[in-house]
């Protein structure tokens, strides 16, 4: 954890000399799995995103002509979960921790001269999401994603 707020930190110090404020929309498909000794039997799942961003400078960003890459620490907070078996489905939400970290690996390109930007990501799920008492395991979340994104607001920050 200690290790983790040092590069968070040298990160903001590094990026926020260039950073900017920018909010918009974006939209796009995920591809979801579950990896780990206690995964076995799961298959991915294809999804869809959507929902607004604002920009502040957590992930480290390298950008050369409107292409960039960009790594960082995220998030994530269990919204549903549930469970099939024999055509009924039930609510399985505390069979898993509420919240989830994962890193982040994307690239992406800005498109000339409009607002508009498109990126992939891969999110590497750094901690465990089961929660039983019993869990020796380790089951951990990865999401490839795919999208695009809609600039609305870009102001400096200073």
């Amino acid at each position: 954890m200690k290790k983790l707020a040092i590069v968070l930190l040298v990160s903001f110090c590094f990026t926020t000399g260039y950073a900017q404020l920018a909010f918009g929309i974006k939209a796009g498909a995920n591809i979801s799995n579950v990896a780990g000794s206690d995964a076995s039997g799961t298959s991915s799942l294809l999804g869809f995103n959507a929902g607004e961003f604002l920009k502040i400078p957590i992930l480290f960003k390298y950008s050369v002509a409107g292409v960039y890459v960009e790594s960082g620490p995220q998030a994530g907070i269990l919204m549903t979960a549930k469970a099939k078996a024999l055509g009924e489905t039930a609510d399985d939400k505390n069979t898993f921790y509420a919240a989830d970290w994962a890193w982040v690996f994307g690239a992406g390109v800005k498109i000339p001269m409009t607002p508009i930007s498109v990126d992939a990501r891969y999110n590497l799920g750094m901690a465990n999401i089961i929660n039983e008492t019993e869990n020796n395991g380790n089951t951990l979340n990865g999401s490839f994603q795919i999208g695009v994104m809609i600039n609305l607001f870009t102001a400096p920050v200073r």
